[in-house]
């Protein structure tokens, strides 16, 4: 590093903390965190913010002043109580009454003292950021032990420390235990696929014989539906869906799709159209489906199809913008070596309205996130990003891993994408304005499908033999991506 960076880091870390005191939300949170640790509601409720994001969003101001701590816990760091101490300090100085008849005595230019005061502390914190990076260094075959005397030494650190079955993790350096920020742990049969209905409450969760119905809530299984079986044995293809204006759900079985109130928890028909993975419009009723080489719409209310598009390709995977009723869809042209590509269709009129080649060599996933009308498609050793009307790339990033990816989902209110990635029992999350690697999740067993619920802020991860509830850690830089392998030498995306 040279005296450059270190410049730009001091400044920036500077500028990070004049920012995170200059609210007074964020002061209030210090404050309530300054008497004992707490959870994400609790914090909500205790602070007096109702929205979810929004706490999210001025927790994430207040990196180096705010961390995890070992019980999962939103805690104060040493920077964090001497940053609540100087605040404290200046509001009691502010509130002291004049002495009658005499000039007012007070120290000269409070503001300018607590500046100073603020400015040593950034030094101090900047320092330490810096002494953590060489820690973190350190060969691997470091000892915990020996990590741990450098870490005492260390002492005005930014960053804790979170104990793992295997290791010691340094938060800030490394990826975030899931078990550091789980919530819930929902025992579910399988997992083929998970959609959710967020202003009804509720998370579906699909296997091969049933449609296990989670309370958002409580987080418990509040049924579980059994799925019709037909002569080909009832194996789901995978594609689930759920209508947000009606509740009704759809699941896709060989030959047929099965339709299921979501008020009452029972399969009310089976509509005969052979359909792979689901996308539903609520604002029009449309059911998209992909097929062999094209996407087919049905009418929900007629049950009949109102559009054939042909792509040219096999699509994989399909993804919806209700608000623009555009419908998108990513596949391979070839079957030996994939050659992606992903396409858009208006969804009113039924045509197809670009293609735009990938050049993956492996299957893609695929999500849009209709606050930005920004499509994501993953492939191999890239993360690309799509206008949503019109298919011009915005950016095509390297996601610092080869791929390929099974999974992907977005955090509309930071603007983040969720990616799980096939051979890594990780989850990763991405700046959805750059494409950059921002955080990880650690897990114990490979992640298979992935979800978000705007209502409760809460990310599902299904796992082997469970769906993992986790709430989003709102501080960035948890990121080793050397075990996701990229060091190595991907193939050509």
């Amino acid at each position: 590093m040279d005296n450059n960076d270190k410049d730009d880091t001091f400044n920036a870390s500077k500028a990070e903390v004049f920012e995170a005191l200059g609210h007074p939300t964020r002061i209030r949170i210090l404050q309530v965190l300054g008497q004992k640790g707490l959870g994400f509601s609790e914090l909500k409720r205790e602070v007096g913010i109702d929205s979810s994001g929004l706490l999210a969003f001025h927790l994430g101001k207040l990196t180096g002043l705010v961390k995890l701590n070992q019980k999962g816990l939103y805690a104060l760091t040493d920077n964090g109580s001497e940053a609540l101490r100087i605040v404290e300090a200046s509001r009691q100085q502010e509130r002291q009454p004049e002495l009658s008849g005499r000039p007012s005595v007070r120290p000269p230019r409070p503001k300018a003292i607590i500046a100073g005061f603020l400015i040593v502390l950034v030094v101090l914190g900047a320092v330490a950021a810096y002494q953590q990076q060489q820690i973190s260094e350190l060969n691997a075959s470091t000892s915990t032990s020996t990590l741990t005397s450098l870490k005492t030494i260390v002492s005005t650190t930014t960053y804790s420390t979170t104990s793992t079955t295997t290791s010691t993790i340094l938060l800030g350096r490394q990826p975030i235990p899931a078990t550091g920020v789980e919530v819930a742990n929902v025992s579910v049969d399988g997992g083929q696929a998970i959609a959710v209905n967020p202003g009804a409450g509720w998370i579906y969760v699909l296997d091969t014989s049933y449609l296990t119905v989670i309370n958002a809530s409580s987080h418990t299984v509040a049924a579980k539906v059994e799925l019709p079986t037909n002569n080909t044995g009832g194996v789901v293809h995978g594609g689930l869906a759920v209508d947000d204006a009606t509740g009704m759900v759809y699941a896709a079985l060989p030959g047929e799709v099965a339709v299921i109130n979501g008020s009452t928890n029972t399969v009310v028909e089976a509509i005969p159209f052979n359909l792979d993975d689901l996308a539903i419009d609520s604002l029009t009723g449309t059911l998209w489906g992909t097929q062999a080489k094209g996407l087919v719409g049905v009418s929900m209310t007629t049950n009949s199809v109102v559009a054939n598009v042909s792509l040219g390709f096999e699509p994989d995977n399909i993804a919806l913008n209700s608000e623009s009723n555009m419908v998108y869809a990513t596949g391979c042209i070839n079957s030996f070596v994939c050659g992606s590509e992903a396409a858009l269709v208006n969804g009113t009129s039924g045509t197809l309205v670009n293609t735009v080649d990938l050049y993956s060599a492996y299957f893609t996933a695929m999500t849009v996130d209709p606050a930005t009308d920004i499509v994501y498609v993953s492939g191999e050793a890239q993360l690309v990003a799509l206008n949503g009307t019109n298919g011009n790339v915005i950016f095509k990033s390297n996601p610092q891993t080869c791929g390929p990816f099974i999974d992907m989902a977005v955090i509309p209110p930071r603007n983040q994408v969720l990616m799980v990635p096939q051979n890594y029992n990780y989850l990763l999350v991405y700046d959805g304005t750059k494409g950059t690697l921002v955080n990880m999740y650690s897990f114990p067993s490979q992640v298979d499908r992935v979800a978000y619920n705007l209502n409760t802020d809460e990310i599902y991860v299904l796992t082997s033999g469970s769906m993992i509830i986790l709430r989003d850690y709102p501080i960035k830089g948890n990121v080793n991506s050397t075990v996701l392998g990229s060091d190595l030498n991907c193939l050509p995306p």
